[in-house]
């Protein structure tokens, strides 16, 4: 495997920052990775690993916000923003790969951005692969604590809420990870929080319209965003989505002591649509 540093300008002049890794020989398809919040892209550099074992090209990118991408941690001008780096990437894997078939894998609030953008962009995909997407929270925050935070942000622009961090994984050894990970943090700014959370109602309501084969998975114990709203999303979505489950796991599914029976699924099921594309 191989791997290469990028960077380029947004349209309005923030640094993004990416990476590609490259398998050994000629990739069979080409991987987007879209990450959750507080994370960045070099954490999921062992599943990149995974993924290129078996003939995957891997892109992917730190959100805004996020990593070592420029601009205050956990905050987005708007919802647009966020759309933009996912579309660039496409773009990358179109022009480098034209031949093969391009996907996305994606996390959390990465999944909510990722579901938007393929809903109202109908991008030429061969597929997705959303884990644990920020549809809805699981509880949804205190009405007390969202409140306090509108006020503070009229008294002190830019305050952020504090979200959550280890209780994604049972695994201890990723825990450690986060731990001693300088570039993850748990923070979202108000404004960021609703332009998500919009968002994701926005994704729900508009499932039916799905183009793009989408595999969606989430952890039956994940109690940071809703199971329950992604068995709604594939039952509005139908026939264009396949849904799985995966009882006892938390959620970070990439993150969890099982996470090679998850990723296996995730690359069986892209492998699967090469012949498809």
């Amino acid at each position: 495997m191989s791997y290469e540093e990028l960077s380029w300008k947004s349209r309005d002049g923030v640094s993004i920052y990416g990476c590609r890794w490259m398998p050994e020989g000629e990739p069979v398809a080409a991987v987007g990775i879209v990450h959750g919040l507080g994370e960045h892209c070099g954490a999921y550099a062992h599943v990149a690993s995974f993924f290129t074992e078996r003939g995957f090209a891997v892109i992917a990118f730190d959100q805004r916000g996020h990593g070592r991408t420029e601009g205050r941690r956990g905050d987005c001008p708007g919802y647009d923003a966020l759309l933009e780096p996912v579309e660039r990437i496409v773009e990358d894997m179109q022009r480098r790969w034209p031949g093969l078939p391009r996907f996305l894998f994606c996390h959390s609030m990465g999944g909510n951005v990722a579901l938007n953008f393929m809903l109202r962009r109908r991008p030429p995909l061969a597929g997705a692969v959303v884990a644990g997407p920020w549809l809805k929270l699981a509880p949804a925050p205190p009405p007390a604590k969202l409140l306090w935070g509108r006020l503070r942000e009229r008294m002190q622009p830019g305050y952020r809420l504090v979200g959550a961090n280890r209780r994604g994984t049972s695994d201890p050894d990723m825990q450690r990870r986060y731990d001693e990970d300088p570039l993850r943090h748990g923070r979202i700014t108000l404004r960021t929080f609703a332009a998500v959370s919009q968002a994701g109602r926005w994704a729900l309501s508009h499932a039916p319209e799905l183009s793009v084969p989408l595999l969606l998975m989430h952890g039956g114990s994940d109690r940071i965003t809703s199971p329950r709203a992604s068995r709604r999303f594939a039952q509005r979505a139908g026939e264009r989505c396949s849904y799985r489950e995966w009882p006892g796991f938390r959620h970070e599914l990439h993150a969890e002591a099982g996470r090679q029976e998850v990723l296996a699924c995730a690359a069986d099921w892209m492998l699967g649509r090469c012949g498809n594309s």
